[in-house]
């Protein structure tokens, strides 16, 4: 058998990527007892059996007499320890024991997703020492991220509907026209007080008229009418414009294994202590995925914390919290981004939109 030994730790990623890299036959997890909750689910996700060995993280010494077990128990079988998570007392235990006493040939892997290679070092029966690294070729899916939390997704969309995609054109503009910026402001009103939608009418000037009711929207900019049979006027002009406007490009780009819009998570763990179940575009290229939040109106504060502790729950270092602006944040949301890792894009990026995200996840 290909016996794959992990070791447990908050970063859950480099372990379930070792165990679709070496495909093995069986995973021996070695947890502290704060993470032995993850072994359900690597076990769910990779469809790999596992077996949970206890260990403890600062206990040198015992730890020491827990891999000589293991070390007598699979003699004989193919076996490769990644030692990438745990804590250093963890990894030092496996590197000292399997150096002194392993009897068999064992491989030493850790998963450097920085360069997206898997480093070996092979130590043959007669101790010798051999150096490999080995491209990364692995993906890990969106629902792989919320399964491994104990969470799932309860709906998303993965293509454009066929309203979506008569609007674009319109969408495209609203996303560039600074004669239609004014439209954002008036957002507030759209649904106040959550009342039934009523038919708007917005004017700005000589600059634009603006029309829906509950059969169809209208807006006339100059010599450009745009006249569409849509019902959802509202929705649409109070951000779904973008929504579907980021969307469509990157998921007409092709350089992303998912791209999914509207994504609504179903927590089985009881309230969402983020009070957000929704995410506005979720795209994945190999193991790195980012939440992709698009803001018609202004941003505040508590969408940048939002959507970075979102992030940083589901994902953990390999996710990307990205914000699509129409309007450019002001100086204090920006340095806000920043201090946080959130990556914001306005208007004039759109064009290269796809591409930049691509190079944040690679």
């Amino acid at each position: 058998m290909k016996i794959l030994i992990n070791l447990l730790s908050e970063q859950t990623i480099p372990n379930l990527v070792a165990i679709k890299h070496f495909r093995a036959d069986k995973v021996l997890a070695l947890s502290t007892k704060e993470y032995k909750n993850q072994f359900s689910f690597f076990e769910e996700v990779s469809a790999v059996p596992h077996e949970m060995i206890e260990v403890e993280a600062y206990n040198l010494q015992k730890n020491l007499g827990v891999l000589g077990a293991i070390l007598q128990k699979v003699k004989g079988d193919e076996l490769i320890i990644n030692y990438t998570g745990g804590t250093k007392i963890m990894a030092m235990s496996v590197m000292l024991k399997v150096l002194l006493s392993a009897e068999q040939a064992v491989s030493l892997a850790y998963i450097n997703t920085q360069n997206l290679l898997v480093e070996l070092i092979h130590l043959g029966a007669d101790k010798t020492l051999k150096a490999e690294n080995q491209p990364i070729m692995v993906s890990i899916s969106i629902d792989e991220y919320f399964k491994m939390k104990g969470e799932e997704i309860d709906t998303y969309d993965f293509e454009m509907t066929k309203q979506e995609s008569e609007r674009l054109v319109l969408s495209k503009q609203l996303m560039k026209s600074p004669q239609l910026a004014t439209i954002f402001k008036k957002q507030h009103a759209f649904f106040k007080n959550n009342r039934p939608l009523p038919s708007h009418r917005v004017s700005t000037s000589d600059k634009f008229d603006l029309f829906w009711d509950s059969k169809e929207i209208i807006l006339r900019q100059g010599k450009h009418l745009f006249e569409y049979s849509h019902g959802d006027g509202g929705e649409y002009f109070t951000g779904a414009w973008l929504e579907e406007l980021v969307f469509s490009k990157l998921n007409k780009s092709n350089r992303f294994d998912q791209v999914l819009k509207n994504l609504k998570i179903n927590f089985k763990t009881g309230l969402s202590k983020f009070n957000k179940n929704e995410m506005d575009v979720v795209v994945s290229k190999g193991f790195k995925s980012a939440f992709v939040e698009c803001k018609a109106g202004n941003i505040k504060q508590e969408h940048v914390y939002k959507l970075h502790a979102i992030t940083n729950y589901f994902l953990g270092s390999f996710g990307v919290p990205i914000l699509i602006a129409r309007h450019k944040p002001q100086a204090n949301i920006m340095e806000k981004c920043k201090d946080l890792g959130v990556y914001v894009f306005t208007p004039w990026q759109y064009d290269y939109l796809d591409i930049e995200i691509e190079k944040l996840l690679k």
